[in-house]
C-alpha cells in the first residue's frame, strides 16, 4: 500500500500524539462498586501490558482517587504501581476527583488539587496538567487556581461554542484569561469527539486509513502548531493492546505526519515549546457557552444539572459550611487557644468524603438512584465528623472561659461566629437541664444583664447521648428546651456569652415588629403579606415598592438529570396556591416571623405520551417562614416543600422591577455578570438550546443605578433573570424528573445519558431551603459576597458551665478580625506540613484593597504563599497585626504562627 497524502503540512511533518487513556467516571449509570470491579481488572491488565508487553504508557484521567480505590482491594500491588508511576508509564493527577466546578465551593477545588497532587507525589510523580476533559463548563477563576499549583495549561472540551459564531474560539489552542488576569495555555479537545477521537481504532488497514484521514482533516483545520492529539480511549475503556503496531503502521502509510505513542502531558509540553502566545486568541472569564458547531453533537453544556436532585445540593452546602466555616477555623482556635490537638487526619477524612461527592456525575445528580443514595451517606459521614470536631473545639475553648460569679441557676451559652467582621443574628438552641427541672419559660440575657429577645419552642424530657467529657458515658434523661433568641453582636472569629435562666413569668415584649395583621416592619423595610401568600416589600428609605414577591410557578418537565425540557403542551401554574393560611409564629422586640402555608394543586405527572400534564392532580405543600430582624435590612426566609407529584419544575418568583439587562451572581472567588438575553443556535448547528438559567454561588443580584434586589442563599443553586418588563428573578426550588437521560427531550437533540429510569430524581420528599432578600441602594461585589457568607454560615452555640476559672473573658472575645478591607474568608486551617497556620482570603471586588488582619495574640511570623503553600513573599507584621494588599479578584494565602510557637 502506498503512503496516503492526507494533508501535506506546509513546513514539514506534523507530530501526532496518540494517547491511550481512559476517562473514569467513578459512579454513573452503574454504582461505584460495579465500576470498581471494572477498575481492578483494568489496572491488573494495564500493569501486565506495561511490565510484560513493552506497552509504553497510559494516561489515567487526571484523578488520583482511582489509586485508593484499586489499592483498597489489592494493597500488595502498591509498590509495583508506584514504580510504574515514578517511571512515567502511568500518568496520574493532579486532581483527587474530577469535579464539577459550579456546584462546589472554590475552597473545595483547592483542596481537591492539594490532595490529588500530594497523593500523586507520594507515588513518585504527578503531572502538572490542567486536565478537565468532561466538565460541564468552567468557572472564571480556574486559571488562578491552577496557576496557584504551578499549572500553566488546561485541556478541556465543553463550554465554548466551536468558533462558528465568530465571537469565541477559532482554533484548538488559545489563551484563557481568568478573572484576576491569570492566563493559561488552553488546549481545546475536538468538538465532535472530545477525549474519544481515536476510540476503538479499526483493525482493518483500509478502515484504519479512512478513520485516521477523517480525524486528521478535522484536527489540521483548527491547529496552530505542528502538534496534534489523538485520544485513544473513552469512559471506562481497557487499553487497546495492539496500539503500538497501529502507530508503527500509520508511520509507514501516512505521509506528512509522524505518529508517536505519547501522553497528554507530553503533547502539552510540545505545544508550549512551539506556540507563539502573542499570536493566539484570548478568551476571558467563565466558559459556559452552548456548542454551536454542527459537529459538536455530544459537546453539550448541560446547564440544568444545577437544579437536578436539589436535595444533594442542600446536603453539599451543609457539609461544605461545616468544614470550611466551623470545623477547621474552630479547630485552629481550639489548638492555639484551647490546647487541644489539631485533628488533621479526621478533617482530611471529612474532606475526602465530601470531595468523593463532587465529580460531575455525582453532585450534578445525573446518575442512577443507587449512586445518589450512597452520595447521601457520604454527606452524612462528612457532616458527622465535622459536627463532632467543631463541638470538640468549642468544648476546648469554652473550658477556658472564666464563668465564676454567675447568679444562681444561670446557664452560660457561648455563641460563636467565624466571619472576619462582627456578626449578629438568630440562634436556635437546645439547652439541657437536669432531669426533673420544671421549665415554664426561659429568659435570655446578655452578660451585662440586658434582656435578649427570645422564644421558647419546646420543652420535653428526653434521653440525650451527650459527649462523655465530664461524666460517665451513659445516656441519661434531661429536660431538653428548644429556644430561639437574637444576638445583636458576636465578635469576628470569636464568641460572646449569654445567660439562660428558667423563669415562671411569660414575657410580654415591649415593642413589636408586627405593626398590623400580616405586616412586618422595621426602620428600613415594610413587608405586607397578601391573602394568597405573596407579599409586597417597601424600601422605607427610598419609598420604592416591590409588589408581588415570592410568587410560585410550576410547569411540566419531560427532561432528565441533565436538561430541563417542558412538555410539548405545557400547563404552567402561577400564583400563591389553592389554599393559603397566614399566621404570626414569633413576635418579639427584635425579631418577628410570619408563617405562610400554601397548598398547590398540581398535575400528578406527565401523560402517557409525555406530551402534556395529566388532569389528575395532587397537593404539594409549600410552607414559608418570613423573619424580619429589628436591626437588619435582610428579610430571612425558610421554605419547606413537600413534593408529592412528578415531572415538574417548581420555582419562586421575585419581580425586581429593575431597569437592567444583566444579573450579577456569586461564583467561586468571583462575581460574574450575565446578560438577560440568550442567543439561540440556528437549526443547522443546533445540538441543544442555549440555557437561560445560570448557576449561583451564594447570591444573585439585580441592580440599576440607585437600587438593587439581591437574594442570598447557598441552598439555591440555579436562577433565571427573565426578560419580562418586571425583570423577574426566578429561583429553582426543585426539578422533578424520572430518567437519567430523557427518551424524548425537546431542548436537546438526544438524552445526554442512557435512558434509565430513576424514580429517585422525582424528588418525592420534603426539602427545606434557606435564603434571604436584601434591598440596597448600591452594594459592591465584595459587600454582597460578605453578606452572603455571613448569612450562610450563621451562628453556632455551646452550652457551657458556671464556676470555671479561666483565662478567656466570658462576655466577648475575638481571636481574629479583618480590621481594614472587605475581603472574604476562604479557609483558616493548619498548614499541610504542620508548620504554622494558613488563612486564605480573596478579593471579589474590582479595586485593589489594603487589608489588615488583627489577631488576639502576638504574631511571630507571616509569609505569603501560593495555593500549594510554598513560600512566596513576606508580609508586614507588627505585634498582632498583619498588613498586605490584595488585587482585584486575587486569592491570597498567608502562612502565620504566633509568638512562642
Amino acid at each position: 500500500m502506498e503512503k496516503a497524502d492526507i494533508k501535506k503540512p506546509p513546513n514539514g511533518d506534523m507530530t501526532v500524539h496518540v494517547v491511550p487513556h481512559t476517562h473514569w467516571d467513578r459512579e454513573w449509570y452503574l454504582t461505584y462498586q460495579h465500576f470498581r470491579i471494572r477498575l481492578v481488572r483494568l489496572m491488573d491488565r494495564l500493569q501486565y501490558l506495561l511490565n510484560e508487553q513493552n506497552y509504553p504508557s497510559f494516561h489515567f484521567d487526571g484523578q488520583t482517587i482511582v489509586l485508593e480505590d484499586y489499592l483498597e482491594i489489592k494493597p500488595d500491588n502498591k509498590d509495583a504501581l508506584k514504580k510504574l508511576i515514578a517511571e512515567g508509564k502511568i500518568d496520574v493527577g493532579p486532581w483527587y476527583v474530577m469535579p464539577d466546578e459550579f456546584l462546589v465551593s472554590g475552597e473545595s477545588l483547592i483542596r481537591n488539587l492539594e490532595i490529588g497532587m500530594s497523593m500523586a507525589a507520594s507515588f513518585g510523580r504527578g503531572v502538572k496538567l490542567g486536565y478537565l476533559p468532561d466538565i460541564f463548563g468552567h468557572i472564571s477563576q480556574m486559571p488562578q487556581i491552577l496557576q496557584g499549583f504551578e499549572i500553566d495549561n488546561i485541556v478541556f472540551w465543553r463550554g465554548i461554542d466551536g468558533g462558528t459564531q465568530g465571537t469565541e474560539q477559532t482554533s484548538s489552542e488559545f489563551l484563557w484569561q481568568g478573572a484576576d488576569g491569570s492566563r493559561l495555555l488552553a488546549n481545546h479537545l475536538p468538538v465532535h469527539a472530545g477525549y474519544s477521537n481515536a476510540l476503538y481504532l479499526p483493525s482493518g488497514k483500509e478502515e484504519l486509513l479512512v478513520r485516521i484521514k477523517s480525524e486528521l482533516d478535522i484536527l489540521t483545520a483548527r491547529n496552530t502548531t505542528k502538534q496534534l492529539l489523538l485520544m485513544n480511549g473513552t469512559d471506562h475503556t481497557m487499553p487497546e493492546e495492539n496500539l503500538a503496531e497501529m502507530v508503527e503502521w500509520m508511520n509507514e502509510h501516512v505521509q506528512g505526519f509522524t505518529f508517536i505513542h505519547s501522553t497528554v502531558d507530553r503533547y502539552v509540553q510540545a505545544v508550549k515549546e512551539e506556540v507563539r502566545p502573542d499570536g493566539l486568541q484570548t478568551l476571558q472569564g467563565e466558559l459556559r457557552s452552548t456548542n454551536y458547531s454542527p459537529q459538536g453533537h455530544h459537546n453539550y453544556l448541560l446547564a440544568n444539572v444545577a437544579s437536578t436532585r436539589m436535595y444533594l445540593k442542600l446536603q453539599n452546602e451543609c457539609s461544605q459550611l461545616l468544614l470550611e466555616r466551623w470545623a477547621e477555623p474552630l479547630s485552629v482556635w481550639g489548638a492555639a487557644i484551647g490546647g487541644i490537638a489539631y485533628p488533621y487526619e479526621l478533617l482530611r477524612q471529612s474532606w475526602k468524603y465530601l470531595l468523593q461527592n463532587h465529580p460531575h456525575d455525582s453532585i450534578c445528580g445525573c446518575s442512577i438512584d443507587e449512586v445518589h443514595d450512597q452520595n447521601e451517606t457520604r454527606y452524612a459521614w462528612s457532616t458527622e465528623i465535622s459536627t463532632q470536631l467543631a463541638y470538640e473545639a468549642m468544648h476546648g475553648i469554652c473550658a477556658r472561659i472564666h464563668t465564676e460569679g454567675l447568679e444562681d441557676q444561670a446557664v452560660p451559652v457561648h455563641v460563636f461566629h467565624t466571619g472576619l467582621k462582627d456578626g449578629e443574628g438568630m440562634v436556635e438552641a437546645e439547652l439541657l437541664f437536669p432531669d426533673g427541672t420544671e421549665i415554664r419559660n426561659l429568659e435570655i440575657r446578655s452578660w451585662d444583664g440586658t434582656l435578649i429577645s427570645s422564644q421558647m419552642l419546646e420543652s420535653r424530657r428526653r434521653a440525650v447521648a451527650k459527649h462523655a467529657y465530664d461524666h460517665h458515658p451513659l445516656i441519661p434523661y434531661w429536660q431538653a428546651v428548644k429556644v430561639r433568641f437574637y444576638v445583636p453582636r458576636v465578635p469576628a472569629q470569636g464568641y460572646t456569652t449569654v445567660l439562660a435562666k428558667s423563669t415562671r413569668k411569660c414575657r410580654i415584649w415591649d415593642h413589636s415588629l408586627v405593626t398590623r395583621p400580616g405586616t412586618l416592619e422595621n426602620e428600613w423595610i415594610r413587608l405586607d403579606v397578601h391573602s394568597d401568600g405573596t407579599f409586597d416589600l417597601t424600601d422605607k428609605k427610598s419609598g420604592r415598592v416591590y409588589p408581588g414577591q415570592h410568587r410560585l410557578e410550576d410547569g411540566g418537565d419531560r427532561g432528565d438529570g441533565y436538561v430541563y425540557s417542558p412538555p410539548m403542551f405545557d400547563e404552567v401554574f402561577v400564583g400563591g396556591g389553592e389554599d393559603c393560611t397566614i399566621s404570626v409564629v414569633a413576635d418579639t422586640s427584635d425579631f418577628a416571623t410570619i408563617r405562610i402555608s400554601r397548598s398547590m394543586l398540581l398535575p400528578l405527572s406527565l401523560t402517557g405520551d409525555r406530551n402534556a400534564r395529566t388532569q389528575e392532580k395532587g397537593i404539594v405543600g409549600v410552607v414559608t417562614e418570613v423573619t424580619l430582624l429589628r436591626h437588619s435590612r435582610r428579610i430571612e426566609l425558610k421554605t419547606i416543600v413537600n413534593n408529592t407529584v412528578k415531572d415538574h419544575r417548581l420555582r419562586v418568583l421575585f419581580p425586581t422591577t429593575m431597569k437592567t439587562d444583566q444579573s450579577r451572581a456569586g461564583s467561586q472567588f468571583d462575581v460574574v455578570k450575565r446578560s438577560v438575553y440568550v442567543q439561540q443556535p440556528e437549526d443547522d448547528v443546533w445540538v441543544e438550546d442555549a440555557p437561560a438559567t445560570h448557576p449561583m454561588n451564594g447570591f444573585v443580584d439585580v441592580s440599576e443605578a440607585n437600587a438593587g434586589f439581591a437574594v442570598l442563599s447557598g441552598d439555591l443553586t440555579e436562577y433565571e433573570l427573565c426578560s419580562d418588563s418586571a425583570r423577574t428573578l426566578a429561583l429553582t426550588l426543585l426539578r422533578s424528573v424520572g430518567h437519567l437521560g430523557s427518551p424524548d427531550p425537546l431542548k436537546i437533540n438526544a438524552g445526554a445519558g442512557p435512558a434509565l429510569e430513576t424514580p429517585g430524581s422525582q424528588c418525592l420528599r420534603v426539602m427545606t431551603y434557606n435564603y434571604a432578600i436584601v434591598l440596597h441602594e448600591v452594594a459592591t461585589d465584595d459587600d454582597l459576597v460578605r453578606q452572603a457568607d455571613t448569612f450562610r454560615a450563621g451562628l453556632r452555640y455551646y452550652q457551657g458551665a458556671s464556676g470555671r476559672q479561666g483565662t478567656l473573658p466570658a462576655e466577648a472575645c475575638s481571636f481574629l478580625r479583618l480590621s481594614e478591607g472587605n475581603l472574604s474568608l476562604s479557609a483558616l486551617k493548619r498548614a499541610e506540613d504542620g508548620d504554622g497556620w494558613i488563612v486564605r482570603l480573596y478579593n471579589p471586588g474590582s479595586e485593589t484593597q489594603k487589608a489588615v488582619l488583627a489577631f488576639k495574640d502576638r504574631v511571630g511570623k507571616a509569609v505569603l504563599t501560593d495555593l500549594k503553600e510554598g513560600l512566596a513573599d513576606f508580609v508586614d507584621v507588627e505585634g498582632n497585626l498583619i498588613s498586605f494588599t490584595c488585587k482585584p479578584k486575587q486569592i491570597v494565602s498567608i502562612r502565620f504562627s504566633f509568638a512562642g510557637e
